[in-house]
């Protein structure tokens, strides 16, 4: 628990330096080209890295910790030191042809693009691409310190990026290229910290050489099917931006990212990283045979997830407008964006409950060397999400984008359950409802509350003052309603301030 806490305080400062990056683009340049090509060249790159080391990070730790219970320690470390060589190869192949088509690939991601902002969005690509080796290396030498017990230096390549990004923004003066020098060398530094790391740890590199032993053939085999897992989450975006673009063609694809990145300070705020330090823990109990103890964790860790999540949801709903406005409305960001974004971000706020739940569940399929069933279910997903973006957009505009992506995830939500239950047996349901009814109570009350508090004098510094005392009213409810896992969560605390 005090890794995960160590993980929620780190996500929430790169966050916080996310954030800052965010209000600086909005001011700096609103929601017109610069920030649509922006937006969608970092989303179409970021698909080509995720999809490959969502896939290695998903594939590699089951992997590694069935080599090293086999073989030992050392036979891992030259397991990793062979994907790492097989990686460079692959990422090599790929950067040549991103580079290549790379306004085919922006195309793709913004039908509605042309002109100098398709030349815009090329070249922000390119600069990311150029990245993709050090990226890749990242992921799995995050996974590797991860099963070491180092969740550090995997959290930290995010601030450095923020930082550097955010300089660049405030210097480029409205030129694409000084932002693409900076895009280039922001997601390049922030491979610094992981030599120290390594050897920190014991880990050496090995020649670089073409190895594609069976450990390496298995991997491939295992990520195959994660790939298209993540690539149908990400086909999702392709599609809503796409739709974005030609149903707001100016400053569509925007609107939806400004909202976007609000959500995904709380996903990766209170989901991420108990799914960091849960996985290890799932990993290895499944390399014991110990099913009981991975339900046992996959319950407990879905519960501290609700927990954080629930109230988050509930306060950006509220709160949408007040939030957009308090973090986005200045400089050239104006009134009518404004008001487009919090609509949207409301709508959204739903849409992560689906992801938050399944991805828990995820954990123990992977763990198992499966990887099929989290494909399918993505795939399932991506159909409806396609189907109800042509038929709600029509009728709704952008937030019939974000109504789409919604309810598309309640899909996966149910059918990731009965396959759960019929491969390793029920969760212990009970434990599970109970805490969730007592979570949901004690966000409809702070709903109220923050609604009612924040009318009394509307203002930014008002709205600070309303997140923290409606955050102190809930953990004063949680605590009174006995909700399970909170004492575990104020324990980390008290054990982390201790240290201090």
């Amino acid at each position: 628990m005090n890794n995960t806490l160590l993980l929620i305080i780190l996500n929430l400062i790169g966050k916080l330096f996310a954030f800052g990056r965010e209000m600086i683009f909005s001011f700096v340049y609103g929601t017109g080209p610069i920030t649509d090509a922006f937006n969608t060249s970092t989303t179409a790159a970021t698909l080509i890295f995720s999809v490959i080391t969502y896939a290695l990070s998903k594939t590699y730790i089951p992997t590694y910790e069935e080599i090293i219970k086999k073989n030992g320690e050392k036979s891992g470390d030259e397991f990793t030191n062979n994907l790492l060589n097989f990686s460079l190869f692959l990422s090599t192949l790929i950067m040549i042809l991103g580079l290549i088509f790379a306004p085919s690939i922006v195309k793709l991601f913004a039908a509605g693009y042309s002109g100098e902002k398709l030349k815009i969005a090329s070249l922000f690509m390119r600069a990311i691409i150029l990245t993709i080796y050090p990226n890749i290396y990242a992921a799995i030498l995050s996974s590797y310190l991860q099963v070491k017990g180092d969740f550090l230096t995997p959290a930290l390549p995010f601030l450095i990026l923020n930082v550097i990004l955010s300089i660049t923004i405030l210097i480029s003066k409205s030129d694409p290229k000084i932002i693409a020098i900076g895009i280039f060398l922001a997601y390049l530094v922030q491979f610094i910290v992981f030599p120290r790391a390594i050897k920190k740890v014991g880990f050496k590199r090995g020649k670089v050489r073409f190895v594609y032993d069976e450990n390496i053939k298995k991997i491939v085999l295992l990520s195959l099917p994660t790939t298209f897992s993540m690539a149908a989450v990400y086909i999702s975006t392709i599609v809503d931006q796409s739709f974005a673009s030609i149903v707001a063609s100016d400053g569509g694809v925007s609107i939806l990212n400004y909202a976007l990145k609000i959500l995904r300070i709380v996903s990766s705020t209170f989901i991420v990283p108990f799914q960091i330090t849960a996985y290890p823990i799932i990993g290895k109990l499944v390399a014991e045979g110990d099913i009981k103890g991975m339900k046992e964790v996959t319950s407990k860790t879905m519960v501290k997830i609700l927990i954080l999540f629930v109230p988050s949801i509930i306060g950006m709903m509220v709160l949408s407008r007040p939030i957009i406005s308090f973090v986005y409305y200045r400089g050239a960001f104006s009134y009518e964006d404004m008001i487009m974004t919090s609509d949207v971000l409301f709508y959204y706020s739903l849409y992560l409950i689906g992801p938050a739940i399944v991805d828990v569940l995820y954990l123990s399929f992977f763990s198992n060397q499966n990887t099929k069933i989290p494909t399918i279910i993505s795939f399932v997903q991506l159909g409806i999400n396609i189907f109800l973006d042509y038929t709600l957009s029509k009728a709704y505009g952008l937030v019939g984008l974000a109504l789409a992506t919604t309810f598309s995830q309640l899909a996966p939500l149910i059918i990731a359950s009965i396959i759960y239950n019929r491969t390793y047996g029920k969760l212990d349901r009970g434990y599970i409802l109970k805490n969730l009814a007592k979570i949901l109570l004690a966000g409809a009350l702070i709903g109220v509350f923050a609604s009612f508090f924040y009318q009394l004098k509307p203002s930014n510094l008002w709205l600070l003052v309303t997140i923290a005392l409606t955050g102190l009213l809930y953990l004063g409810l949680v605590y009174l309603l006995k909700v399970d896992e909170f004492d575990d969560i104020i324990d980390a605390f008290k054990s982390k301030k201790k240290r201090v």
